[in-house]
């Protein structure tokens, strides 16, 4: 009966855990820039920057500073700070 309970509440935690890793987040709700960083150039993005804008592009690179999209055929440099 224990093993039962256990292996219960370990695939509940499971999977109200795994969101979190899906939205390329940590823990405290904050982005995982590493995850960003490792996307490929091409993938299309849902940027929504602090002061509230959206943008909608598809990835060029990301750097340790900049997010680099592009949207009908214009480029956008996106500092992290702003994201």
């Amino acid at each position: 009966m224990t093993t039962k309970l256990f292996a219960l509440t370990f695939t509940v935690i499971l999977l109200f855990s795994q969101p979190l890793f899906l939205l390329g987040q940590d823990a405290a709700g904050q982005p995982d820039w590493t995850a960003v960083q490792t996307l490929s150039a091409g993938v299309k993005l849902l940027v929504e920057t602090k002061n509230g804008k959206r943008l909608k592009g598809k990835l060029n690179n990301a750097s340790s500073t900049i997010l680099a999209l592009t949207a009908n055929n214009k480029t956008t440099d996106l500092k992290k700070d702003d994201i």
